[in-house]
């Protein structure tokens, strides 16, 4: 699937699109910033209490955040949405309760597949359109893993590291 996905962004062609490396491709929950090691250590409890079973992740579509000014090229994700919500709530009410700092709006389970840069009307109406033209099946795969993960920013974009993996019951 991944490299389907590489090639969907060459076939758009849009100079203004920072992709994501094929490698950091992933579904994000929660974006938790800075925090220091106390935090971490808590999140990291509260990822191995959890106990959902894997489910399937069917990958479906593409879309942009802020459509009149998009910032984000993602790709849909319409089974295993449900399940992805159940996990993104409880891990939002918990964090939340204990003092972390979360952002405040509707999670939208996807994949983000490029960043973008600001955007002339055509780029944007081309984007749109592409946009409209891919509401494909573009695959499946199991969700077997939740991971608390690093992000170290480099001149060539971001470099993930798993600071801590919880496994899915199967």
């Amino acid at each position: 699937m991944k490299g389907a996905v590489v090639d969907l962004i060459k076939e758009l062609n849009v100079k203004q699109l920072k992709p994501v490396e094929k490698e950091n491709l992933h579904v994000t929950m929660l974006f938790l910033g800075s925090i220091n090691t106390d935090k971490i250590d808590y999140v990291k409890g509260l990822l191995s209490r959890i106990n959902y079973r894997r489910f399937k992740i069917a990958v479906e579509g593409l879309g942009v955040f802020s459509p009149k000014r998009p910032h984000v090229l993602f790709l849909g994700i319409r089974e295993g949405s449900d399940e992805l919500r159940s996990v993104y709530n409880e891990l939002y009410n918990d964090l939340k309760a204990n003092g972390f700092v979360l952002e405040d709006r509707p999670y939208t389970p996807h994949i983000t597949l490029a960043r973008i840069r600001w955007l002339d009307m055509e780029s944007r109406n081309s984007l749109l359109e592409f946009i409209e033209t891919h509401k494909e099946r573009f695959g499946e795969f199991y969700c077997e893993t939740l991971s608390l993960k690093q992000s170290n920013l480099t001149e060539k974009g971001p470099v993930y590291q798993n600071i801590f993996v919880k496994k899915l019951l199967l």
